[in-house]
């Protein structure tokens, strides 16, 4: 992807990967997954790259902001819920 992307169902247990130039989003919404799914998420491009708690909460014990080359996993425990390692 190389614009703000919002997670589909579809995503679910894929890779979704960013690469723009400059600062992108990745948004998460409530309804999309259940509990278990997982949404790989990488950041090739140069510019950060963040992952975005639309209607759903998204926790972390790091950072959501990806710089190039860095990703992590969205685990899903809920339809409302993730934590992205």
């Amino acid at each position: 992807k190389t614009a703000n992307y919002v997670l589909v169902a579809a995503d679910a247990g894929t890779v979704v990967a960013m690469n723009a130039a400059g600062s992108t989003t990745i948004t998460v919404n409530t309804g999309l997954f259940s509990a278990g799914d997982t949404v790989f998420i990488q950041n090739w491009g140069a510019g950060t790259c963040t992952v975005t708690a639309g209607t759903a909460t998204v926790s972390t014990h790091g950072s959501l902001a990806l710089a190039q080359y860095e990703g992590g996993t969205l685990y899903f425990t809920s339809a409302s819920a993730a934590i992205f390692f």
